[in-house]
């Protein structure tokens, strides 16, 4: 192409981004009078920070006017224009200037959206600044709407939250509906106009959460700030407005942002480049269950299952679709729907009241004085409105209408209560069919599984594989042979640690399965007991052990109690090894400090391996670490599965704050019951009784002796 030529395309191509009949070129960061944008046609701020275009939400053929991070490969929405009228085609529809004002035209060229400026200019500009605001401003330059005054549900550094006191509005933070609907959702933060604060509300009206005053560092109810927070908060009021503004701690490495989450939390997060994840720093009520009616009317909330929010017996999903992108706020609903105003007749059978225990009750209950679970019953059952009613301690609790906020607690919770709630009689042998059809389907599982594993052992057998101890082990576990797992670990030569009683090897199954296989140094006694264990091992909360080989021994389990139940009640013993150091005489044990950072706040990475230089993925090490605090709770029945486990440390399963592990400090404290042992290059590094003692040295001697006859 010739230079001549060259010229006369570049001034076609700049003739056509500045005619005033033709669409926005793409790459610029403003828009100007009379030019639009549609399609895939997007403004970026002028140093690649954001991005403003039309963005489909989720799977709905929606369209949204939004701005986003530019350089975040995990596309993430910091604000909505048309949040409550999506278009349905963004190649019809246009973002323009008319007027003086920024308006967004569906595909009838109906106005859904505007600025609504009262200021009419024909030079107006349409600016994306790097900062993420978007602002209109007047042929003089001046800023005369901006988006940051009109948050959707993100909070970016250097815009405020607060509340004008001349016209008595706030700036709130919005939650979207759900994960793909950036609707507004239930849960609103602002200002609260008497004091400085912060509040979290349900439903534009409700007070669910308050972060307490500022003290000029830190929200009183907050006190993690000062520890966790990548970011420093500023308070301003003056005789016309009030507002906080925050600013990163260190502004290089970090892009971040502050939302009011469709959870109900707020949430602090940081873009984790390395990884190509949003990293939780901090969210506030820490946990689910703590946010007002999340799982909607007759939902029941369990911070440690998955889905958090589930129904009762008697109650379905009212909207299963949202149920499935984690909407829980439309509740449950009735199976079968009460006979409403009807009686107890020969034609209709009186209600039935479902028995739900370990329960927190639901909110405002309303008391009545009666002494005797039938006789609450009695009164809830008269009063059609009554839909629950609980008995405890000479106190009757009924309530009317729609149940919120109820929560499954653990067996051993002194909260836990029980809750009739009204259903109609047909549920009573509806419910009966339940159980029976569970339990028949149980028992032919049962069978399936009794009758595989008898056909295995039998292919087993007849395949000369079995040994002189291969015997069926009562349980889920399955026996190998000691030659299968020395095979397994090329004849025990990767060592992956050393305990008191013997070493633990890596290995691989024939499946690729990797296995740690633990050879017990010991003395071949025990063995009737030991499989008891193995069986016992196979019932528990946990079930971790898949596989056994007698010679390979050790599980730690202190104490069982019975043989014939799923739980076993344990203390802790074993391998202490390298989790201990001795400093000014007092013991630091890591998984204590390791917890204490987790519950506290602190320096994660500070809790890592010195060698390591505290390189490493803090979003994986909290999550190991939470996880940790999760599976060792004194009560069992909080302590996630291993499946959860698994999709925890993948990342496909979020984990929240575990309560702290009171337990380790037990480990530490009951010198009755404890007692730690090191490897062989070190003395007992405690006892706790010289009778206790006494026999530690006892087993020694037998040991010792046992080498000596091998």
């Amino acid at each position: 192409m010739s230079a001549k030529a060259s010229c006369c395309f570049v001034s076609i191509l700049l003739l056509l981004c500045f005619l005033i009949t033709f669409h926005l070129c793409s790459g610029a960061d403003s828009i100007v009078t009379n030019q639009s944008l549609s399609g895939n046609q997007t403004i970026v701020s002028s140093g690649g920070n954001f991005e403003l275009g039309f963005f489909e939400s989720g799977n709905s053929s929606k369209y949204y006017i939004g701005i986003w991070f530019k350089k975040v490969s995990d596309k993430t929405v910091v604000w909505v224009a048309n949040r409550e009228r999506p278009v349905m085609d963004k190649y019809s529809s246009e973002l323009k200037l008319v007027d003086g004002n920024l308006v967004l035209l569906d595909e009838t060229q109906t106005e859904v959206w505007s600025t609504d400026t009262k200021f009419k200019s024909s030079s107006a500009v349409a600016v994306l600044l790097d900062e993420g605001n978007l602002v209109l401003r007047n042929g003089s330059d001046a800023t005369i709407w901006q988006s940051w005054d009109y948050p959707s549900d993100t909070w970016l550094p250097g815009s405020k939250i607060g509340y004008d006191k001349r016209t008595n509005r706030n700036q709130i933070l919005t939650s979207w509906k759900n994960s793909e609907d950036p609707t507004p959702g239930l849960y609103t933060l602002e200002l609260d106009p008497t004091g400085n604060r912060y509040i979290i509300r349900w439903n534009m009206s409700q007070l669910i959460w308050d972060s307490g005053a500022w003290n000029g560092q830190i929200f009183s109810n907050v006190p993690e700030m000062g520890k966790r927070f990548l970011f420093n908060f500023n308070y301003t009021s003056t005789e016309t407005e009030a507002y906080f503004t925050y600013s990163l701690i260190n502004t290089s490495p970090y892009i971040a942002r502050f939302i009011m989450d469709y959870t109900g939390q707020i949430k602090e997060l940081t873009w984790l480049d390395n990884v190509q994840k949003w990293f939780l720093i901090w969210s506030e009520p820490k946990t689910q269950c703590e946010v007002n009616a999340y799982c909607g009317a007759y939902g029941v909330c369990n911070a440690i299952s998955f889905p958090v929010c589930s129904c009762l017996l008697g109650f379905k999903g009212s909207f299963e679709k949202s149920w499935t992108l984690s909407d829980y706020s439309g509740g449950c609903e009735r199976i079968t729907k009460l006979e409403c105003g009807k009686t107890n007749t020969s034609s209709k059978k009186a209600d039935t009241f479902g028995e739900y225990p370990y329960m927190k009750l639901p909110d405002n209950p309303q008391l009545v004085s009666v002494r005797s679970t039938a006789g609450c019953k009695s009164i809830c059952l008269s009063n059609f409105s009554c839909t629950a009613f609980a008995y405890d301690a000479n106190a009757c609790s009924t309530w009317s209408g729609d149940l919120f906020n109820m929560q499954q607690l653990a067996a051993d919770d002194i909260n836990g209560k029980v809750i009739y709630i009204r259903l109609h009689s047909s549920e009573f042998s509806e419910n009966k069919k339940r159980i029976l059809y569970g339990a028949v389907g149980g028992s032919i599982v049962v069978v399936l599984v009794i009758a595989s594993l008898t056909w295995i052992a039998t292919k087993r057998r007849k395949l000369g594989r079995a040994t002189e101890i291969d015997k069926p082990v009562e349980g889920t576990v399955v026996a190998f042979s000691y030659k299968d797992l020395q095979t397994a670990t090329k004849n025990f030569s990767e060592m992956l640690g050393r305990g008191s009683f013997g070493s633990v090897f890596k290995g691989t199954l024939t499946d690729s399965t990797v296995i740690a296989v633990k050879k017990l140094e010991g003395i071949r006694q025990g063995e009737k007991q030991f499989r008891n264990e193995i069986s016992t091992i196979g019932f528990i909360q946990h079930r971790r052990a898949k596989v056994y080989c007698p010679g390979e021994q050790d599980f730690g389990l202190a104490k069982l109690v019975g043989r014939d139940f799923s739980r076993v009640l344990t203390t802790m013993r074993g391998t202490r090894g390298r989790n201990v150091q001795h400093t000014n005489g007092k013991i630091n044990f890591f998984p204590t400090n390791a917890a204490k950072v987790i519950i506290n706040g602190g320096d994660i990475l500070g809790i890592l391996d010195p060698n390591l230089n505290q390189v490493a993925d803090v979003e994986e090490v909290t999550r190991i670490c939470r996880v940790a605090c999760w599976c060792i709770q004194d009560d069992e029945n909080i302590r996630p599965s291993m499946g959860q486990i698994v999709q925890i440390l993948d990342g496909v399963l979020d984990v929240d704050l575990p309560p702290d592990p009171r337990g380790l400090q037990v480990f530490l404290d009951n010198e009755e019951e404890i007692v730690f042992f090191t490897d062989k290059s070190h003395p007992l590094s405690r006892s706790n009784t010289s009778k206790e003692m006494s026999k530690m040295l006892e087993e020694f001697g037998k040991i010792k002796q046992h080498y000596k006859n091998l």
